[in-house]
This record gives C-alpha cells, structure tokens and sequence, in this order.
C-alpha cells in the first residue's frame, strides 16, 4: 500500500493517496507509530487539497495515539492553527499563538506557523480606521487608541523575535504603514480655537507628544 499511495501522490490523484494513506492509519495491525505517520501523511494531503471534515478522521488518530511533542501531534496542531487562520477565527487564533509561544523548542514549520499567528492578530487589530479613532481629538481618547497602536506595534516586532521566519519583512513593512497612517490622522486632529489658547496649547503639546513617542 506504500508504493501505492507514493504512485497515486506522483500521478497527481491527491483524493486516492489520502484515502490510501487513512486505510493504512486505521489498520489495526499496523503499529501505533505507523498509523500515526500514515494519519500524518493523511492530513498534510487533506490539508492542502482536501477540506477540514475529511481532515478530522486523521486528527482523530491522532489525538489517540500520537505521542505528546511528536512531529504528528505538532502537525495537528499547525493545521489547527492555520484553520484558524483561514476561518478568521481570532479568538481561536490566539489560543494557538499563546500555545505556539510556550513551546521550548521549535522545528522551521511551528516557527512559520507562531509567525503567521502574529502577522494575522496584528493584521485584524490594525484593521480599525484611524480616522475613526482620532477624529474626536479628545486627550483621553487618544491617549486609549495610542495603547492600542503600541500593541500592535508589539505583535508586529514579536514576529521578527521568532528566527528565522518568512514573516518578519512583511510584518516591518505593513507596521510602517500602520504608523505613517496613525502619525497623518493624528497631525489633521486640531481643536477649535474657540476653546481658548491655553487648551488649545495644552493639546496640542500633547499632539507632539505623543508624534514624538509613536515614532520613538
């Protein structure tokens, strides 16, 4: 069934291999650890050209047999990961990230995997309008949101902690971005001068302030 599975891949008959590869996985006379390895090749299969219910009976096996920490069960995790991603699951997402961070050791694909988790929550909290935020021009307003744009800023530069990883030049660029878009929205904000000088002063030294510590 090896060879069969191998020619089915090399002929392109991705349902054929996978099904293969799930036959052998539930077959009991196999031991744990090759019906582990075929519910492995069974997932990565389903993972790019299957879906994620014929995915399940794999995670499944899995989840029964898989030692803790082995490159199944880190495979799992992944593809639960990147479901997450995929279903625009945040809550879900950052479950996983946490997770993927508490790692101690970590192989090239769970180091893409914790990046693409970073790079997608960044992604989600940047996705709110600056001019939205900053248009009421208000201290304590602006004070919230500039929190809100250093966690950001944080998530983005995480992503470059986690060496090496394909994520980091497009975590630096899109947060560059996020900053010449929050640094413009903040430089239109200007209080009505019927407020008086000194307020309108007041906050306005607050306004550079708070350029001088957002580029800082």
């Amino acid at each position: 069934r090896d060879t069969l599975s191998e020619i089915y891949l090399g002929r392109g008959l991705y349902g054929d291999a996978a099904r293969s590869y799930l036959a052998q996985a539930n077959d009991k006379r196999h031991s744990k650890e090759k019906r582990v390895n075929y519910a492995a090749k069974h997932l990565n299969i389903e993972k790019v050209y299957g879906d994620e219910d014929k995915a399940k009976a794999s995670i499944n096996i899995i989840n029964k047999l898989a030692n803790k920490g082995s490159d199944a069960e880190i495979a799992k995790k992944i593809y639960a990961l990147e479901l997450a991603v995929r279903n625009k699951n945040y809550k879900e997402l950052a479950r996983h990230e946490k997770l993927f961070s508490q790692m101690d050791v970590m192989d090239t694909d769970s180091r893409e995997a914790l990046a693409l988790a970073r790079y997608t929550l960044a992604r989600h909290k940047g996705e709110e309008s600056f001019d939205e935020i900053f248009n009421l021009g208000l201290k304590k307003a602006l004070d919230k949101q500039i929190a809100h744009y250093k966690s950001i800023k944080k998530t983005y530069e995480s992503i470059c902690d986690i060496e090496p990883n394909s994520y980091c030049a497009p975590a630096m660029f899109e947060l560059a971005k996020l900053t010449e878009k929050a640094l413009y929205a903040i430089e239109d904000i200007k209080l009505p001068e019927t407020l008086g000088d000194s307020t309108v002063q007041k906050f306005n030294a607050h306004k550079s302030n708070v350029v001088m510590n957002l580029v800082n």
